[in-house]
């Protein structure tokens, strides 16, 4: 009874639109590539870091004639002095992967940077390791996304022109329907009469309530007005997904 204006179950955000917001399933694009690029860095740290961790547990188990780290670990010879070894074979491979994730969003241009970044990464022997070509890809993927992220962000936050997409199930075609729209309006692929399968498709003004599904919200284009053809276009596609990425070539104007 504290807030009386949550006992109405179709008012939204308690009546006040401006300053609350219900996301519903809503992903802004800016924040997706911004959780996307913080992911990727922390695995880019954290598989050197495990595979510093192993080695070091796997060379103590060798020194003290074990088979495996597993037989070393449960047969109770494992010590306190192994412990902080292993620990500090994680830490070694830690800073590597965190290093080289830093000169990778630098664009290892800062030369004293590099330096130490390189000189931690051939310490670890990163580069005969498919642990170091996956922490490399994963570091320029992460960086790739959140200076996209932030390009995105900055579009957004100076009024540049979006558009929508709106993923959901639906019956046409039955394993995915994509939506895109603009301010509210929106327009999706469906088939033509007397066809099947993926081809056949006219762009039409949606027939259903509202977006749908998931939707990714703010999607930079530069003629969001270009974006929709408008109901019963004569404007084919071979499926909604497609449909979708003409719309937003459209709204580039190409």
């Amino acid at each position: 009874m504290q807030h009386p204006q949550s006992l109405h179950k179709y008012l939204y955000v308690h009546g006040d639109p401006v300053q609350g917001t219900d996301p519903s399933g809503e992903i802004s694009l800016a924040g997706g590539l911004a959780t996307i690029g913080v992911i990727s860095i922390g695995l880019a740290t954290l598989l050197p870091a495990v595979r510093g961790g192993y080695l070091a547990a796997s060379n103590i188990a060798t020194q003290q004639g074990n088979e495996s780290i597993f037989s070393f670990a449960f047969l109770g010879s494992l010590k306190w002095a192994d412990i902080v070894d292993i620990a500090s074979g994680f830490g070694d491979g830690a800073s590597a992967g965190a290093y080289n994730a830093l000169d990778t969003l630098t664009f290892r241009q800062i030369g004293p940077l590099n330096r130490f970044s390189t000189a931690l990464w051939d310490g670890q022997a990163l580069n005969s390791s498919w642990v170091g070509t996956a922490s490399n890809t994963l570091a320029w993927t992460g960086t790739t996304a959140l200076y996209a992220a932030a390009a995105v962000f900055t579009w957004n936050a100076a009024g540049g022109g979006t558009m929508d997409i709106a993923i959901s199930k639906g019956p046409s075609p039955w394993f995915i329907h994509v939506r895109y729209g603009v301010s509210g309006a929106w327009e999706h692929a469906v088939l033509g009469t007397g066809r099947s399968g993926l081809g056949g498709m006219t762009i039409v003004t949606d027939i259903f309530a509202g977006a749908g599904g998931t939707q990714i919200t703010g999607i930079p284009v530069l003629l969001p007005q270009a974006v929709l053809t408008g109901a019963a276009a004569s404007e084919t596609a071979c499926s909604c997904v497609t449909a979708a990425i003409r719309a937003f070539l459209r709204g580039w104007g190409i």
